[in-house]
Formats: structure tokens, C-alpha cells, sequence
């Protein structure tokens, strides 16, 4: 089972992942399937709890990963821009 933490400043994580590390594909989609994912990572093992009033409210758990791993397999024009705060980040949220 991952392990969780609190959650720490953004990091853009740039470097590729280590070509003789095992991959493990994991899917993900909206609630109404409009949008799908699946994203090749080495297996989890550690998770960030956030602690902005949205992903504490719906429990929401993030990982960090390249951007590179993201696979996009349904819905990405279905898919805005949402910011909030300082307004550093602009996190995909599905518009339905």
C-alpha cells in the first residue's frame, strides 16, 4: 500500500524515468468517462495528500510523475483550465 504524505511546494518533474526501472500502467477517467488517461510510471509507492480546500474535500490523492508518462486516450478537448489562489498552476478540471 502507497504510503501518504502531506503535501509539499509544486515540482516540475522533468527527468525521464530510469529506462531498467519496471514500468506499471495505471488508468484513470472523469466520472462520466468523457475523459480517460493512463499513465506508465514504476509501480506507486507514495502519495500527496493536498491540502487545498478542493482535494480535502473530495479526498483526492495526487503522485508525481513526468509529464512525459501522461497518455491522453479520450476527451483532452473536453478538458480547462481552473485556477485558483495565486493563480501558479493551472490545473485541468473536465468542464461537465
Amino acid at each position: 500500500m502507497p504510503t501518504l504524505r502531506k503535501s509539499i511546494p509544486l515540482e516540475i518533474i522533468t527527468d525521464p524515468i530510469m529506462s531498467d526501472t519496471p514500468l506499471k500502467t495505471y488508468r484513470g477517467n472523469c466520472h462520466c468517462g468523457a475523459f480517460q488517461f493512463s499513465i506508465e510510471i514504476p509501480e506507486v509507492g507514495e502519495v500527496t495528500i493536498c491540502n487545498c480546500t478542493i482535494c480535502l474535500k473530495k479526498g483526492y490523492l495526487g503522485i508525481r510523475a513526468p509529464a512525459s508518462a501522461l497518455i491522453v486516450t479520450k476527451g483532452e478537448d473536453s478538458l480547462a483550465d481552473y485556477k485558483f489562489g495565486k493563480e501558479l498552476v493551472a490545473h485541468k478540471v473536465h468542464e461537465n
